[in-house]
């Protein structure tokens, strides 16, 4: 997440003598937040900087100065954090009548600690100068005394808070609950949000008045004729906040902070400092007592380090003296140091990142400085690459590199596409999205193989390729739970040729040693029906192939692979295959069949007749003309034959093509041009 502010602001919660180079220095070496930019203005200096979302307590300038605190004396400039102003003010009622808000909480949960006051004596005005510049250098319209201070201390603190018009809260009652799916409600913005099931919302007498965590309710906004002022500042429950977020298309600033899950000891600081701006800049009175729902509170956990353990990790001695150093001055607390371990209490603020020993151990590391840790290589013999861990990895990179060798170029595409990218029997398993971005991309893609024809279409006009092929997860859903994952691969090419396709397919197989391929004919999706073909490899379905349905101005042949099932069968090491002791013979045979027979029958009924005296039957050309028939097309096959066990006879090989004849007649009612010769026996 980035923040924005300035070095002046900064200064004011961080004594040091630093300079502002030197502490863009130290924040870079600590691994946790990057310098965006640094900009000169005037006499002072702006910050933009990127915070890991892992520590939401340095989305904050306060939060900023903590990690400034512990790493600037590493590069030896002190330092140390001064609390801001009015951040241990007593709240105590200023007014002789005092004004009562009823509140009540739906569920537990919802809101882990609900904290509210009430001002009144409210005189509303533009910001002081200060105020208003900050805020707007951070990209925050200033907009009034009162609203700017909620903007103002979400910066400052990390603690976003809203404030009422008291007068506007019906019956000065409050009810926090889920919503029901459909409630609506107008934003400050101005806009009718429709609000999904479970989102945390506020209602006074029957109206909501606030989207928690998100944006306030216009019915209940501070306007120029407000008097009273309901001061608010709490957390919530940050699953919640996030799926709001997500299902509304809205988020902000404050939303950011409290999907990350925010330090619930922070609030009391939050609202003193809060009200002390406003009694300052507002001339607020304090009209109500502190309300203060908080019925888990926060109980400091231990979390013990070993050093042998550190000194591992790092691979170099720390003084026990420095470790401790360097711990205390991140904030944590601690409580027993011995000659082994140091044991330290977790303070509020880094409860969601600080679990484990490893936490510490990487706190230590970063503070202590990566580029002070030695560059050494691990001892011991070179990893060794187990293929039974890693065989997805290992396989994919042999299969990328084969086909990029093959002139195939690599494609990354999006794993979300529209309605009509998906097939219609593949809608049933689709995953579709609850809050899509737009209607193209409303569902999780269920093919590889549509992603790629675009790709073609969209690069027709370039030069030519071999094909495209993309590696990459597929989705289904999978009962109630997470969809389901599967790695596929897949590929296209514009080869006019069936063979030479096929070919691609044929060796890439060899490449991954994986042999006894089979091509079954079979009606597929994408592929046209009399070019579609179930690929197998010992009975285990790999995937498919085929010609695609046509839908632009190029016929496309393409398959579309289970990775993970190739990947478990492929083999490092090639099975050594004898060759053949005794000769060949290749003839051609042209046969006329109807259009919808598959060419993957025709070679089966081959195989049948040949009686395993064939060593293969490869698809030579298909031509279709009205010169052979309507609805006809003439197929020619190469076909190899071969004995395991002796020499075919020419006589052998006049009966076996009878056999064939006789049978392909009996089966399709083929018509014959008859055998052609196109090998010698070897």
């Amino acid at each position: 997440m980035n923040i924005k502010f300035t070095q002046s602001w900064l200064k004011e919660v961080l004594v040091t003598p630093a300079k502002v180079e030197e502490i863009a220095k130290g924040l870079t070496s600590c691994g946790q937040v990057e310098i965006e930019s640094l900009e000169k203005k005037g006499n002072d200096w702006v910050w933009q900087v990127e915070v890991t979302n892992n520590r939401p307590d340095a989305f904050s300038v306060l939060g900023i100065a903590r990690e400034c605190q512990a790493i600037l004396p590493q590069i030896g400039s002190k330092a140390r954090c001064r609390f801001p102003k009015g951040i241990d003010l007593k709240l105590q009622p200023e007014v002789a009548k005092l004004l009562s808000l009823k509140v009540k909480i739906a569920k537990k949960g919802l809101c882990p600690r609900f904290t509210a006051i009430i001002l009144d004596n409210i005189k509303i005005k533009p910001s002081p100068k200060k105020i208003a510049e900050r805020l707007e250098t951070a990209g925050i319209r200033a907009i009034n005394n009162v609203v700017d201070v909620s903007n103002y201390l979400m910066l400052e603190l990390g603690q976003p808070m809203h404030t009422f018009d008291f007068d506007k809260i019906k019956d000065s009652k409050m009810l926090l609950r889920e919503s029901t799916k459909g409630e609506k409600i107008i934003t400050l913005d101005g806009v009718e949000r429709v609000l999904p099931k479970g989102a945390i919302v506020i209602e006074d007498e029957k109206r909501l008045i606030d989207l928690c965590g998100i944006m306030g309710g216009l019915l209940s906004e501070v306007d120029n004729n407000t008097k009273r002022v309901l001061l608010f500042v709490q957390t919530y429950d940050p699953q919640r906040i996030r799926k709001t977020t997500q299902a509304i298309n809205h988020r902000t600033e404050a939303s950011s902070r409290f999907e990350k899950g925010l330090d619930a000891e922070n609030v009391m600081p939050a609202i003193r400092r809060a009200t002390f701006l406003l009694k300052k800049h507002a001339d607020a009175k304090i009209a109500s007592e502190l309300i203060d729902i908080y019925p888990q509170k926060y109980q400091p956990y231990p979390v013990t380090l070993n050093l042998k353990t550190l000194d591992t990790y790092m691979d170099t001695k720390i003084p026990t003296s420095e470790v401790k150093r360097i711990l205390q001055k991140l904030g944590l607390k601690v409580q027993k140091v011995t000659s082994k371990v140091i044991e330290v209490l977790i303070p509020s603020w880094r409860a969601g990142d600080i679990q484990i020993e490893e936490d510490l151990i990487e706190e230590v590391a970063r503070i202590f400085g990566y580029q002070n840790i030695k560059d050494k290589l691990p001892k011991g013999r070179p990893l060794e690459i187990d293929l039974d861990e890693n065989k997805i990895f290992f396989w994919e990179k042999i299969v990328k590199d084969t086909l990029k060798d093959w002139g195939f170029y690599e494609v990354y595409s999006s794993s979300l596409v529209s309605k009509d990218e998906i097939q219609n029997s593949e809608l049933l398993w689709a995953v579709k999205l609850k809050n899509p971005l737009n209607e193209n991309l409303e569902y999780l893609r269920t093919s590889l193989l549509p992603s790629l024809e675009k790709v073609f279409e969209q690069n027709s006009n370039f030069k030519k390729v071999q094909g495209y092929f993309e590696l990459s997860n597929v989705y289904k859903t999978k009962g109630q739970g997470l969809p389901e994952q599967k790695i596929r691969l897949a590929a296209v090419t514009d080869e006019k040729e069936l063979a030479k396709a096929k070919g691609y397919l044929i060796g890439l197989f060899q490449t991954l040693k994986i042999d006894k391929i089979k091509l079954e004919s079979k009606k597929l999706e994408h592929y046209k029906v009399s070019l579609s073909f179930e690929v197998k490899a010992n009975n285990t379905i790999l995937g498919t192939f085929g010609q695609l349905k046509k839908k632009n101005q190029r016929e496309l042949f393409a398959f579309d692979l289970d990775f993970e099932e190739i990947a478990k069968i492929s083999k490092y090491i090639e099975n050594y295959k004898p060759i053949p002791r005794f000769p060949t013979l290749i003839e051609d045979i042209d046969i006329i069949v109807d259009e919808r027979i598959h060419v993957g029958k025709v070679i089966e009924t081959i195989f049948s007749a040949a009686k395993k005296n064939i060593a293969g039957v490869d698809l030579i050309d298909i031509y279709g003309t009205g010169k052979i028939g309507e609805n006809k097309k003439s197929l020619t096959l190469k076909i190899t034959f071969q004995a395991k066990n002796r020499t075919l006879t020419s006589r052998e090989v006049a009966e076996i093509k009878k056999e064939i004849e006789k049978e392909l007649n009996l089966r399709f009612g083929g018509r014959f041009r008859g055998f052609s010769k196109t090998g010698q026996q070897l």
